[in-house]
Protein backbone atom coordinates (compact mmCIF):
# COMPACT_ATOMS: atom_id res chain seq x y z
CA UNK A 1 0.00 0.00 0.00
CA UNK A 2 3.17 2.15 0.27
CA UNK A 3 2.63 3.13 -3.68
CA UNK A 4 -1.24 4.77 -2.11
CA UNK A 5 0.42 7.04 0.79
CA UNK A 6 2.46 10.07 0.80
CA UNK A 7 5.61 9.20 2.30
CA UNK A 8 5.82 12.20 4.93
CA UNK A 9 2.04 13.26 5.41
CA UNK A 10 0.53 9.90 5.13
CA UNK A 11 -2.12 11.40 3.15
CA UNK A 12 -3.78 8.66 0.13
CA UNK A 13 -2.50 9.48 -3.03
CA UNK A 14 -3.73 7.83 -6.28
CA UNK A 15 -6.85 7.45 -5.71
CA UNK A 16 -8.69 6.21 -8.31
CA UNK A 17 -6.09 3.43 -8.73
CA UNK A 18 -6.60 2.70 -5.73
CA UNK A 19 -10.44 2.29 -5.69
CA UNK A 20 -9.86 0.07 -8.82
CA UNK A 21 -7.71 -2.26 -6.91
CA UNK A 22 -10.03 -2.74 -4.11
CA UNK A 23 -13.38 -3.02 -6.15
CA UNK A 24 -11.87 -5.72 -8.33
CA UNK A 25 -10.64 -7.66 -5.27
CA UNK A 26 -10.84 -6.38 -1.84
CA UNK A 27 -8.25 -5.14 1.13
CA UNK A 28 -6.24 -6.97 3.13
CA UNK A 29 -8.18 -6.50 6.70
CA UNK A 30 -5.57 -5.01 8.28
CA UNK A 31 -5.89 -2.15 6.53
CA UNK A 32 -9.74 -1.49 6.55
CA UNK A 33 -9.64 0.63 9.33
CA UNK A 34 -7.42 3.79 7.55
CA UNK A 35 -9.34 3.41 3.97
CA UNK A 36 -12.56 2.14 5.23
CA UNK A 37 -13.27 6.36 6.45
CA UNK A 38 -12.16 7.37 3.20
CA UNK A 39 -14.54 5.02 1.03
CA UNK A 40 -17.46 5.79 2.72
CA UNK A 41 -16.98 9.86 2.81
CA UNK A 42 -16.33 10.32 6.53
CA UNK A 43 -12.93 11.27 5.68
CA UNK A 44 -11.71 13.11 3.03
CA UNK A 45 -8.91 11.43 0.45
CA UNK A 46 -6.99 14.59 0.93
CA UNK A 47 -6.73 15.04 4.21
CA UNK A 48 -4.85 12.99 7.21
CA UNK A 49 -6.60 9.76 8.13
CA UNK A 50 -7.05 11.73 12.16
CA UNK A 51 -7.75 15.21 10.58
CA UNK A 52 -11.00 15.52 12.03
CA UNK A 53 -11.45 12.07 14.18
CA UNK A 54 -11.81 14.07 17.44
CA UNK A 55 -14.24 16.42 16.56
CA UNK A 56 -16.47 13.39 14.89
CA UNK A 57 -15.78 11.68 18.50
CA UNK A 58 -17.08 14.54 20.16
CA UNK A 59 -20.16 15.16 18.01
CA UNK A 60 -21.06 11.56 18.71
CA UNK A 61 -20.79 11.58 22.34
CA UNK A 62 -22.96 14.36 22.48
CA UNK A 63 -25.30 12.25 20.62
CA UNK A 64 -24.96 9.47 22.76
CA UNK A 65 -25.54 11.36 26.00
CA UNK A 66 -29.29 12.12 24.85
CA UNK A 67 -30.42 9.01 25.47
CA UNK A 68 -27.10 7.54 28.02
CA UNK A 69 -28.15 9.90 30.68
CA UNK A 70 -32.33 9.10 30.59
CA UNK A 71 -32.98 6.69 33.29
CA UNK A 72 -35.60 5.01 31.66
CA UNK A 73 -35.68 4.35 27.88
CA UNK A 74 -39.47 5.10 27.95
CA UNK A 75 -38.76 8.71 28.93
CA UNK A 76 -36.40 9.93 26.41
CA UNK A 77 -36.75 12.98 24.83
CA UNK A 78 -35.55 11.74 21.94
CA UNK A 79 -38.82 9.85 19.98
CA UNK A 80 -37.35 7.57 17.89
CA UNK A 81 -35.62 5.77 20.99
CA UNK A 82 -38.52 5.84 22.91
CA UNK A 83 -40.21 4.24 20.27
CA UNK A 84 -37.23 1.43 18.81
CA UNK A 85 -35.28 0.92 21.90
CA UNK A 86 -36.81 -2.24 22.70
CA UNK A 87 -36.71 -3.59 19.11
CA UNK A 88 -33.25 -2.96 19.57
CA UNK A 89 -32.52 -4.85 22.57
CA UNK A 90 -34.12 -7.60 21.29
CA UNK A 91 -31.98 -7.58 17.69
CA UNK A 92 -29.24 -6.94 19.44
CA UNK A 93 -29.28 -9.87 21.97
CA UNK A 94 -29.86 -12.23 19.07
CA UNK A 95 -27.13 -11.09 16.67
CA UNK A 96 -24.71 -13.64 15.57
CA UNK A 97 -24.84 -14.78 19.40
CA UNK A 98 -22.85 -18.29 18.34
CA UNK A 99 -19.72 -16.52 16.56
CA UNK A 100 -17.09 -15.23 18.24
CA UNK A 101 -17.39 -11.36 18.12
CA UNK A 102 -20.64 -11.81 19.95
CA UNK A 103 -20.67 -14.66 22.19
CA UNK A 104 -20.11 -12.28 25.45
CA UNK A 105 -23.27 -9.20 26.27
CA UNK A 106 -20.01 -7.32 26.42
CA UNK A 107 -17.35 -5.79 24.49
CA UNK A 108 -19.15 -5.89 20.70
CA UNK A 109 -22.22 -6.50 21.92
CA UNK A 110 -22.64 -3.58 23.90
CA UNK A 111 -21.01 -1.30 21.44
CA UNK A 112 -23.80 -2.70 18.93
CA UNK A 113 -26.53 -1.38 20.90
CA UNK A 114 -24.65 1.93 21.57
CA UNK A 115 -24.31 2.82 18.33
CA UNK A 116 -27.95 1.52 16.91
CA UNK A 117 -29.54 3.72 19.79
CA UNK A 118 -27.24 6.65 18.98
CA UNK A 119 -28.25 6.33 15.26
CA UNK A 120 -31.70 7.66 16.82
CA UNK A 121 -30.84 10.79 17.98
CA UNK A 122 -29.08 11.11 14.87
CA UNK A 123 -30.65 13.52 12.32
CA UNK A 124 -31.17 10.44 9.38
CA UNK A 125 -32.27 8.08 12.19
CA UNK A 126 -34.95 10.85 13.74
CA UNK A 127 -36.11 10.41 9.95
CA UNK A 128 -36.29 7.01 9.03
CA UNK A 129 -36.31 5.51 12.53
CA UNK A 130 -34.60 1.79 13.35
CA UNK A 131 -35.32 -1.23 10.79
CA UNK A 132 -34.51 -4.48 11.63
CA UNK A 133 -31.54 -5.59 9.93
CA UNK A 134 -29.72 -2.23 11.24
CA UNK A 135 -28.16 -4.95 13.95
CA UNK A 136 -26.93 -6.87 11.38
CA UNK A 137 -24.81 -4.24 9.10
CA UNK A 138 -23.49 -2.58 11.93
CA UNK A 139 -21.75 -6.28 13.34
CA UNK A 140 -19.75 -5.63 10.14
CA UNK A 141 -18.50 -2.75 11.22
CA UNK A 142 -17.91 -3.98 14.70
CA UNK A 143 -15.67 -6.71 13.08
CA UNK A 144 -13.70 -3.97 11.39
CA UNK A 145 -12.98 -1.13 14.25
CA UNK A 146 -12.44 -2.12 17.65
CA UNK A 147 -15.17 -1.73 19.56
CA UNK A 148 -13.50 -0.55 22.87
CA UNK A 149 -11.72 2.11 21.23
CA UNK A 150 -13.26 2.96 18.21
CA UNK A 151 -16.75 3.07 18.41
CA UNK A 152 -17.41 6.79 16.89
CA UNK A 153 -15.59 5.04 13.61
CA UNK A 154 -18.30 2.44 14.02
CA UNK A 155 -20.93 5.13 14.26
CA UNK A 156 -20.10 7.72 11.33
CA UNK A 157 -18.91 4.55 8.77
CA UNK A 158 -22.61 2.69 9.79
CA UNK A 159 -24.56 6.23 9.00
CA UNK A 160 -22.35 6.89 5.82
CA UNK A 161 -23.22 2.91 4.85
CA UNK A 162 -27.32 3.90 5.36
CA UNK A 163 -26.67 7.35 3.71
CA UNK A 164 -25.40 5.96 0.67
CA UNK A 165 -28.58 3.39 0.50
CA UNK A 166 -30.92 6.15 1.69
CA UNK A 167 -33.33 5.51 -1.65
CA UNK A 168 -33.91 1.86 0.13
CA UNK A 169 -34.78 3.52 3.81
CA UNK A 170 -36.45 6.69 2.85
CA UNK A 171 -38.82 5.24 0.13
CA UNK A 172 -39.15 1.59 1.54
CA UNK A 173 -40.51 -0.11 0.60
CA UNK A 174 -40.74 1.06 -2.92
CA UNK A 175 -36.32 1.74 -2.98
CA UNK A 176 -35.99 -2.18 -2.27
CA UNK A 177 -38.84 -2.87 -5.03
CA UNK A 178 -36.22 -0.49 -7.05
CA UNK A 179 -33.57 -2.40 -6.35
CA UNK A 180 -34.87 -5.68 -7.05
CA UNK A 181 -36.38 -3.89 -10.97
CA UNK A 182 -32.24 -2.49 -11.33
CA UNK A 183 -31.54 -5.91 -10.75
CA UNK A 184 -33.74 -7.79 -12.65
CA UNK A 185 -32.92 -5.66 -15.90
CA UNK A 186 -29.09 -6.46 -15.34
CA UNK A 187 -29.94 -9.64 -15.04
CA UNK A 188 -31.82 -10.14 -17.88
CA UNK A 189 -28.90 -8.43 -20.25
CA UNK A 190 -26.90 -11.24 -19.33
CA UNK A 191 -28.66 -13.84 -18.70
CA UNK A 192 -32.28 -14.01 -20.11
CA UNK A 193 -33.33 -17.73 -19.34
CA UNK A 194 -32.78 -17.20 -15.70
CA UNK A 195 -33.90 -14.24 -15.36
CA UNK A 196 -37.50 -15.53 -16.69
CA UNK A 197 -37.41 -18.40 -14.56
CA UNK A 198 -37.37 -16.32 -11.65
CA UNK A 199 -39.93 -14.03 -12.99
CA UNK A 200 -42.29 -17.20 -13.65
CA UNK A 201 -41.65 -17.84 -9.98
CA UNK A 202 -42.73 -15.06 -8.80
CA UNK A 203 -46.03 -14.46 -11.15
CA UNK A 204 -43.95 -12.11 -13.47
CA UNK A 205 -43.57 -9.71 -10.95
CA UNK A 206 -40.15 -8.23 -10.11
CA UNK A 207 -41.00 -7.41 -6.07
CA UNK A 208 -39.06 -10.63 -5.44
CA UNK A 209 -39.60 -11.89 -1.71
CA UNK A 210 -36.22 -14.43 -1.78
CA UNK A 211 -34.43 -11.57 -2.81
CA UNK A 212 -35.75 -9.35 -0.06
CA UNK A 213 -33.15 -10.28 2.36
CA UNK A 214 -30.18 -10.19 0.00
CA UNK A 215 -30.80 -6.80 -1.70
CA UNK A 216 -31.59 -4.88 1.70
CA UNK A 217 -28.99 -6.16 3.86
CA UNK A 218 -26.30 -6.21 1.00
CA UNK A 219 -25.70 -10.27 0.83
CA UNK A 220 -24.37 -9.92 4.46
CA UNK A 221 -25.94 -13.11 5.37
CA UNK A 222 -25.05 -14.91 2.31
CA UNK A 223 -21.77 -14.25 2.72
CA UNK A 224 -19.50 -16.83 4.39
CA UNK A 225 -18.02 -14.70 7.09
CA UNK A 226 -17.92 -11.41 8.14
CA UNK A 227 -14.72 -10.91 6.59
CA UNK A 228 -15.86 -12.31 2.79
CA UNK A 229 -18.87 -9.30 3.77
CA UNK A 230 -16.46 -6.75 4.77
CA UNK A 231 -14.80 -7.50 1.39
CA UNK A 232 -17.21 -7.29 -0.33
CA UNK A 233 -18.88 -4.13 0.81
CA UNK A 234 -15.81 -2.07 0.22
CA UNK A 235 -15.92 -3.33 -3.29
CA UNK A 236 -19.39 -1.83 -3.62
CA UNK A 237 -18.20 1.23 -1.62
CA UNK A 238 -15.39 2.27 -4.19
CA UNK A 239 -17.60 2.08 -6.87
CA UNK A 240 -18.28 5.88 -8.47
CA UNK A 241 -21.99 4.68 -7.89
CA UNK A 242 -24.79 2.61 -6.42
CA UNK A 243 -24.43 0.16 -9.27
CA UNK A 244 -22.19 -2.36 -7.75
CA UNK A 245 -24.58 -3.07 -5.03
CA UNK A 246 -26.87 -4.25 -7.56
CA UNK A 247 -23.68 -6.11 -9.60
CA UNK A 248 -23.01 -8.50 -6.42
CA UNK A 249 -26.57 -9.72 -5.83
CA UNK A 250 -26.70 -10.01 -9.91
CA UNK A 251 -23.33 -12.33 -9.45
CA UNK A 252 -24.53 -14.02 -6.76
CA UNK A 253 -27.63 -15.34 -8.90
CA UNK A 254 -25.42 -16.17 -11.51
CA UNK A 255 -23.23 -18.47 -9.58
CA UNK A 256 -25.91 -20.16 -8.33
CA UNK A 257 -27.66 -20.77 -12.02
CA UNK A 258 -27.32 -24.84 -11.94
CA UNK A 259 -29.00 -24.94 -8.63
CA UNK A 260 -31.71 -22.65 -9.69
CA UNK A 261 -32.59 -24.23 -13.04
CA UNK A 262 -31.74 -27.56 -12.21
CA UNK A 263 -35.00 -29.28 -11.68
CA UNK A 264 -36.37 -27.41 -14.53
CA UNK A 265 -39.68 -24.42 -14.11
CA UNK A 266 -38.90 -23.00 -10.80
CA UNK A 267 -42.11 -22.50 -8.03
CA UNK A 268 -41.75 -19.86 -5.90
CA UNK A 269 -41.51 -21.90 -2.80
CA UNK A 270 -38.39 -23.92 -4.78
CA UNK A 271 -36.58 -20.23 -5.07
CA UNK A 272 -37.43 -19.09 -1.80
CA UNK A 273 -35.88 -22.46 -0.14
CA UNK A 274 -32.99 -22.47 -2.96
CA UNK A 275 -31.68 -18.42 -1.67
CA UNK A 276 -32.22 -19.41 2.20
CA UNK A 277 -30.00 -22.18 1.67
CA UNK A 278 -27.04 -19.50 0.08
CA UNK A 279 -26.93 -17.96 3.18
CA UNK A 280 -23.38 -18.22 4.83
CA UNK A 281 -22.42 -20.43 1.88
CA UNK A 282 -20.93 -17.60 -0.53
CA UNK A 283 -16.91 -16.33 -1.21
CA UNK A 284 -15.86 -12.86 -1.49
CA UNK A 285 -12.94 -13.50 -4.16
CA UNK A 286 -15.04 -15.99 -6.41
CA UNK A 287 -18.40 -13.35 -5.99
CA UNK A 288 -16.18 -10.36 -7.10
CA UNK A 289 -14.73 -12.43 -10.46
CA UNK A 290 -18.37 -12.96 -11.18
CA UNK A 291 -19.41 -9.67 -10.80
CA UNK A 292 -16.36 -8.70 -12.86
CA UNK A 293 -17.24 -10.55 -15.53
CA UNK A 294 -20.91 -9.55 -15.60
CA UNK A 295 -20.12 -6.04 -15.55
CA UNK A 296 -17.49 -6.47 -18.54
CA UNK A 297 -20.15 -8.46 -20.51
CA UNK A 298 -22.93 -5.80 -19.73
CA UNK A 299 -20.20 -2.73 -21.06
CA UNK A 300 -19.49 -5.08 -24.44
CA UNK A 301 -23.04 -5.22 -25.80
CA UNK A 302 -25.13 -2.38 -26.35
CA UNK A 303 -28.01 -3.64 -24.66
CA UNK A 304 -25.98 -4.62 -21.71
CA UNK A 305 -24.68 -0.59 -21.85
CA UNK A 306 -29.04 0.39 -22.17
CA UNK A 307 -29.50 -1.97 -18.95
CA UNK A 308 -26.67 0.28 -17.30
CA UNK A 309 -28.09 3.45 -17.90
CA UNK A 310 -31.57 2.37 -17.19
CA UNK A 311 -30.61 1.19 -13.78
CA UNK A 312 -28.75 4.05 -13.15
CA UNK A 313 -31.51 6.53 -14.35
CA UNK A 314 -34.27 3.75 -12.26
CA UNK A 315 -31.18 4.46 -8.78
CA UNK A 316 -31.89 8.72 -9.20
CA UNK A 317 -35.55 8.42 -10.13
CA UNK A 318 -35.72 8.65 -13.10
CA UNK A 319 -36.38 5.32 -14.82
CA UNK A 320 -37.55 5.42 -18.23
Amino acid sequence: MKEYRHPETGIYINTAKLRRRIKEGGLESSLRKSVWPHLLGVSQWDKPPDANLQERKKEYLSLKAMWEGANNLDDCEVAAVKQYHRVIENDVDRTDRKGPLFHDRQGPLEALRAVLLTFCCYKLGETIGYFQGMNDTVAIFCHVFDSAEEEAEIFWCFVAHIERRSQVYLQFPEGLHAEMKGIDRLLDSVDTELNDALRAANDGSTQYPFLFQSVFLLLKREMSSYEACARVWEACYASDNGLWDLIVVVAMIRMNRNKLLENGALELTDAVQAFNAFVGTLDAIQLLRMAQRTMTRLEAAHHGREAIGDVLNLMTGNWR
